[in-house]
């Protein structure tokens, strides 16, 4: 079963971009690079957009860190994320 998981999205209303490249070019860099980063945490991201409709990006973190993940590898907010995760485990303890 899945466990717990944050989620943060971030929407806007803007123009909107088509999620298909021109035939000959890959995907777009910015994509890929969160998408590798994403990865790098065991997270996930997912982009959807529609011309016109704007864009929204969700990622996707496990509450508990990822077994194999060492923090020298995590980015800051990663850190961060898992250090407040630290924390509520601490305190909920007797």
């Amino acid at each position: 079963s899945k466990g717990a998981e944050w989620r943060f999205v971030v929407r806007d209303d803007g123009q909107g971009f088509s999620g298909h490249s021109p035939a000959g070019q890959t995907q777009h860099v910015g994509m890929k690079i969160m998408q590798e980063r994403a990865a790098r945490i065991g997270a996930a991201v997912q982009v959807h957009s529609e011309m016109g409709q704007g864009s929204s990006v969700v990622l996707t973190l496990p509450a508990h860190p990822v077994s194999g993940v060492s923090l020298g590898t995590m980015s800051p907010a990663a850190k961060t994320l898992a250090a407040m995760e630290f924390l509520d485990q601490a305190q909920e303890q007797p």
